[in-house]
């Protein structure tokens, strides 16, 4: 769901896909939309230089997204535990807009994804639940969208479908 999620958005800039998705969607998409990294190595001084670079710290990833101008992220939700990744993507340049039990999109806040983000965006219901409860406070409807939408992409049996059921049941 969420390759196709990504492939159907309008994006300006280009996609990073995480590592252990490459050689997937490089077969899911056929090549449109591009993909950053395939996951296995034909350029050492690319994984090295690049690829490797934009996980360990948050200068290289930023050094990484202005040189490709990715304006979306897809990953595997794992590598979301990373304390890097979380310190690279939980930005206010970053907003978190497709997730499930298996990966995650980011995608850049720009002023020509204004419209993206108002619909797709997860203001309050994201990975960990933090935001839940003041979302209830402040706009209790876009919340009930997000645990919606989260419980049709994520599905009932699924982890992230139960966080969805649970604050539909609040």
């Amino acid at each position: 769901k969420a390759a196709n999620f990504v492939a159907s958005l309008p994006l300006i800039g280009r996609i990073y896909n995480g590592w252990g998705l490459g050689a997937f969607l490089a077969w899911h998409w056929d090549g449109n939309p591009q993909i950053f990294a395939h996951g296995y190595v034909l350029d050492a001084r690319f994984f090295a230089e690049d690829v490797m670079r934009s996980s360990m710290t948050t200068q290289g990833w930023d050094s990484l997204t202005k040189r490709y101008g990715f304006d979306a992220v897809i990953t595997q939700r794992t590598q979301l535990e990373s304390s890097v990744w979380k310190r690279n993507l939980y930005r206010p340049e970053w907003r978190l807009v497709f997730w499930n039990d298996e990966a995650v999109v980011f995608l850049r806040a720009r002023d020509e994804y204004k419209d993206l983000l108002e619909q797709y965006e997860y203001r309050f219901v994201d990975l960990v639940g933090a935001k839940t409860g003041k979302g209830f406070t402040t706009d209790p409807e876009r919340v009930r969208r997000e645990a919606r939408r989260l419980l049709e992409d994520a599905g009932a049996a699924s982890h992230a479908g139960k966080i969805a059921a649970a604050v539909l049941r609040r």
